[in-house]
């Protein structure tokens, strides 16, 4: 199945804010090998109908069933909060994926549908990839145009306006706050910004994507987190999660001011956006990005999941065999061979008591 930044001056009014937030978004829950979705108060509001889902944000979700004739068919539809098909365009696509909230692509035809307008806004099948709109980012497509043997490779915005261009870009991948990894025709990889300038030069591997305004980069002297004026802000070692030998491949965004690094010996250790250590080399096998101030994490030694704050203290006195990350308010767990979702509090609650109406917690596994 498939997060808000803070000023500390707002830091009262939105804790004050957080409740009517919370009130009204719903969560995913699995019963039964289906899913469907609760509110706040812990109701069923949407049966566990589908073969899966995504989380809600906004008005909308994106769910999805198999095919009747073919089981090995995914169809993707988008629903509301009251389990009502939204528009007949979006129901039962072979692929379905969202680029803001109120905006989706058809990823097999690269057409982006806006439910408010009720039609197509644009079509980017001529680009490398449809990407998801990060909120409060600048934010630039990466499109190639061949022409014979010649080639051009633009940059564009939402209103399909050229940015930059260049025929020396081979491979680009999308500009978010003003960087962009390209590798260009003689191989060399280099991170550019919105307007073709270099930043910075021989790199070797890079992130996917700049996130919260920093970039990953290992160069031929250097790694670590770059800003779009191409300066290291602090250095760091990777271990590049790779599933290929193909850079991009530095996946470690940050999320929330915090990001864990999986460091060359195969420890992560979490950082802020200043580079200050918030939790130091420690073993997992994987730490998710963070989502409402609590980061998921897999053991290395029994692959059980559980969950820490942002200096790396385990919130909960029990891991579990399947988690997921916290979205509004709550995370999916499997909690001995129960499917289950657990609130902040540590209130774990089974979803076959859910369905029957008892929302009385089945154990509570906060940490003291």
């Amino acid at each position: 199945m498939l997060s808000i930044l803070i000023c500390s001056k707002c830091k009262y009014f939105l804790l004050f804010l957080q409740g009517f937030v919370y009130a009204n978004d719903l969560h995913s829950f699995k019963y039964n090998e289906k899913f469907g979705y609760i509110d706040q108060n812990l109701t069923v509001v949407i049966p566990a109908i589908y073969d899966d889902v995504e989380e809600f944000q906004g008005k909308y979700a994106i769910v999805i069933n198999k095919s009747s004739t073919n089981s090995e068919i995914k169809l993707y539809s988008v629903i509301d909060k009251k389990n009502n098909y939204v528009d007949a365009n979006l129901r039962n696509k072979r692929r379905l994926t969202r680029y803001s909230q109120n905006i989706f692509i058809e990823n097999l035809k690269a057409k982006y549908y806006d439910i408010n307008k009720r039609k197509y806004v644009k079509d980017l099948s001529k680009y490398s990839q449809p990407y998801q709109k990060i909120p409060k980012t600048s934010f630039y497509f990466a499109r190639t145009i061949y022409d014979s043997d010649n080639f051009i490779t633009e940059y564009i915005d939402e209103q399909m306006n050229v940015i930059t261009s260049s025929n020396e870009w081979l491979k680009s991948y999308a500009m978010i706050d003003g960087m962009a990894f390209v590798i260009k025709t003689n191989w060399e990889q280099v991170v550019i910004n919105q307007e073709g300038k270099e930043l910075i030069s021989n790199v070797y591997d890079s992130g996917t994507n700049a996130s919260e305004g920093l970039l990953a980069v290992i160069s031929d002297k250097e790694s670590g987190y770059i800003n779009n004026k191409g300066a290291f802000v602090f250095h760091c070692e990777f271990e590049p999660n790779l599933h290929d030998f193909s850079p991009p491949g530095i996946d470690y965004p940050f999320s929330e001011g915090v990001v864990a690094v999986q460091t060359k010996n195969g420890y992560y250790t979490v950082y802020d956006k200043n580079g200050n250590i918030l939790m130091a080399e420690s073993r997992y096998k994987e730490i998710q990005p963070c989502s409402e101030g609590v980061l998921l994490y897999i053991r290395a030694d029994n692959d059980k999941f559980g969950f820490m704050n942002k200096q790396g203290k385990n919130i909960f006195t029990e891991e579990f065999d399947y988690a997921e990350s916290f979205h509004n308010n709550f995370a999916t767990i499997v909690y001995k061979n129960n499917d289950a979702i657990i609130d902040k509090k540590g209130n774990i609650y089974l979803t076959k008591d859910l369905i029957t109406g008892n929302k009385d917690a089945f154990v509570n596994v906060y940490g003291k």
